[in-house]
């Protein structure tokens, strides 16, 4: 879980998209935005996310890009 408090109002995932763990799972991370402004969060091949104060979201890796599911 990274929490962000006070964060700059963009941040940028890494350009390479993590590979799986040697078990095959994928690489993911949770987020929460404790404020007290959005956050967005931006990834590779236009992937962007708006996340809200108090907002949870879980970013997983996706071949060469990522995506959201909920935590």
């Amino acid at each position: 879980m990274v929490e962000l408090l006070y964060a700059a109002p963009s941040l940028s995932l890494p350009r390479r998209v993590p590979a799986a763990d040697a078990d095959g799972k994928a690489w993911y991370v949770d987020v929460r935005n404790l404020g007290p402004g959005e956050v967005i969060l931006e990834g590779v091949e236009g992937f962007v996310v708006h996340l809200q104060p108090k907002q949870v979201v879980r970013i997983r890796a996706a071949v060469n890009t990522y995506t959201v599911t909920k935590p």
